[in-house]
């Protein structure tokens, strides 16, 4: 008789992904962005760790500033979430203004990706030109999407 433990597979773990920056790259990105906010919202996000829909849904009335929290009622996982914020985070948002609505970013999450993904694009063009001025071959990694 066969244990039927031995049958059972494990699950394959789903590909992690682990994107950084180049040194360099995020100062060529906001050169290239036409948003006032790109800057601080890839800033902010650095800062915390918080996820893109996170950060667009952030609301006045959830940041401590004196704890130097954010509290997150709806996360990934449907559990509150409370984030601790740094110096440069608070530094950001105390250069925020306050809106009526209570929002801080007033932007939606596929628009922060959209905003991203095209100043990202039009960082690549002058990166490639200044290679070619240079006869080198450009990073293919270098300001890759």
């Amino acid at each position: 008789m066969v244990n039927p433990v031995f049958q059972i597979r494990e699950p394959k773990l789903p590909k992690s992904r682990d994107c950084r920056r180049l040194p360099g790259e995020l100062d060529r990105i906001n050169s290239a962005s036409e948003s006032p906010v790109l800057s601080n919202l890839v800033q902010f996000a650095l800062e915390t760790g918080m996820r893109r829909s996170e950060i667009a849904g952030m609301s006045w009335d959830r940041v401590d500033l004196k704890k130097w929290t954010v509290t997150l009622s709806e996360t990934k996982n449907g559990e509150k979430r409370i984030v601790p914020i740094s110096t440069e985070a608070i530094r950001i948002l105390a250069g925020l203004p306050r809106r009526i609505d209570g929002n801080i970013w007033r932007i939606a999450p596929d628009s922060i990706t959209h905003v991203y993904l095209r100043a990202l694009s039009r960082a690549r063009i002058p990166y490639e030109k200044e290679c070619e001025e240079k006869g080198i071959k450009p990073d293919p990694t270098f300001l890759q999407i």
